[in-house]
């Protein structure tokens, strides 16, 4: 099994358009605790009150004046109560874009006519390569994502999440890794995803807490059709206030791909977004994928979350992939 695996795992690059974004490698396990400071901010679980407010999961309270920091510390302590035993775990959905951009004094990126790649119809400084989603969900008893090739530049309007396929799955469940490249569930060390991760989604506390500079922010409406994908189901709750925050590749460790925090560079804040019960209901992480050569690669991430009241059941690993059969020279 090990050694399928491994053979499944070698073949599992995703190149996205021309080639340039590769699937993840899973990385090491790290749970990452939360300081709670209950005189500050208090919580409640989801229950006949919240779903007064029609609020699942557990909700967040903290003073009218209280700092961005401390709002952000109660937003983890919301996700840590979600993630542990007895809490509901959360849904999510990550959706990804990347373009392609000219460096100062580089070469200019080309224009192909879609009819005859062979042909350069322009020059330009940028390029939309095309969109990545990952949808999922995490509990204390594992986590289960699913990887799907989003449209093109310019197919946002005709592309539908309902009526496309998978391309890879992956699963955590009784301690045991699993992933699914379309034939079959078989355990393996390396699991698929894209900005989430079984062991990125531990981090994510650390994420909310480690934000020395955290600052109150804008609301902005998000104009980009990648993200507005039909299919998607976003946050449950609306974003009430937003907070930026410089963050660490540690604390970020799967926004590229799970094995390309050595290549990511952050650019610019990252940006919170909270319910008006006080939890975590966005991100958007802008990178650089520093492995790449002649041209800078920068990556949009937006994740969003749900908070559900009871955990969402964990599939199995069923059915299970079969090797083909050997082939053998025929007398």
């Amino acid at each position: 099994m090990v050694d399928q695996g491994n053979r499944r795992a070698a073949g599992s690059m995703v190149w996205l358009a021309v080639g340039l974004y590769r699937i993840a490698r899973a990385g090491v396990m790290v749970a990452i605790p939360v300081v709670f400071v209950a005189s500050i901010a208090f919580l409640r679980a989801g229950g006949a009150d919240a779903a007064s407010l029609q609020v699942t999961g557990p909700r967040v309270q903290v003073a009218p004046d209280a700092s961005a920091r401390t709002r952000l510390s109660a937003a983890a302590t919301a996700m840590q109560t979600a993630l542990a035993k007895g809490g509901g775990g959360i849904t999510f959905e990550v959706v990804q874009t990347q373009t392609l951009v000219a460096r100062s004094g580089g070469p200019k990126l080309e224009i192909h006519d879609p009819a005859d790649r062979s042909k350069v119809l322009g020059l330009t400084d940028t390029l939309p390569v095309g969109t990545l989603v990952e949808r999922g969900i995490a509990t204390s008893a594992g986590f289960w994502s699913e990887l799907i090739h989003g449209p093109l530049p310019g197919a946002e309007a005709a592309f539908d999440l309902a009526k496309v396929t998978p391309a890879r799955q992956a699963l955590v469940r009784d301690g045991i890794r699993y992933r699914n490249d379309g034939d079959g569930w078989l355990q393996a060390d390396v699991v698929p995803g894209i900005g989430l991760d079984p062991d990125a989604v531990l981090r994510l506390a650390g994420l909310l807490t480690d934000v020395p500079d955290a600052t109150d922010a804008t609301l902005t409406a998000e104009v980009d059709p990648a993200f507005k994908l039909k299919g998607l189901k976003g946050p449950a709750q609306a974003a009430a206030r937003a907070i930026d925050a410089t963050s660490k590749v540690a604390n970020l460790p799967a926004i590229l791909a799970p094995d390309l925090a050595g290549a990511t560079e952050l650019r610019g804040k990252t940006d919170f977004e909270l319910d008006d019960t006080g939890r975590l209901v966005s991100l958007t992480v802008v990178a650089r994928n520093a492995n790449m050569e002649l041209y800078d690669l920068i990556v949009k991430t937006v994740i969003t979350f749900r908070y559900p009241d009871a955990p969402p059941p964990l599939p199995d690993p069923q059915p299970a992939y079969v090797a083909p059969a050997a082939e053998t020279d025929g007398e």
